[in-house]
């Protein structure tokens, strides 16, 4: 399995925490490999895209959901394929990730893998600056 990313998701574990991880048994379990193709953040919708002109597109990258340049952009460019045929959200194992998963749809098919719900962003604010101003 190829992975472009500007970070290494897969090989940065230490030999205690990589039992409880999903790689471990992609690993161990099924003798899977991971190929890490670095990129630099700011180029890498140019990578992606020079790797699916070249025939040989990664076979995993980061969705992300912070700006339009991946979904929906290069989902309708083509640099993404639907999951569909790979994931059914609708299956008990996908539980609770179906209503996110289901926001990244385009023609009746899911383009990203949604694995986990956390929060990586807030904002702060003061609540009687919001009632005076609106």
């Amino acid at each position: 399995m190829t992975w472009l990313a500007w970070y290494d998701e897969f090989h940065n574990y230490s030999e205690d925490e990589i039992i409880n991880t999903g790689f471990y048994t992609f690993t161990e379990k099924y003798g899977g490999e991971v190929e890490w193709i670095e990129c630099d953040y700011f180029e890498r919708m140019n990578d992606l895209a020079n790797l699916v002109l070249a025939g040989n597109p990664p076979d995993f990258t980061p969705f992300g959901t912070n700006s339009t340049a991946v979904y929906p952009m290069a989902c309708i460019k083509g640099q993404y394929q639907p999951v569909d045929d790979y994931i059914d959200y609708d299956d008990p194992l996908w539980a609770g990730m179906k209503e996110t998963a289901d926001y990244f749809v385009l023609n009746g098919q899911h383009y990203g893998i949604i694995f986990d719900l956390g929060v990586a962003n807030v904002v702060p604010y003061n609540r009687r600056v919001i009632e005076e101003w609106g």
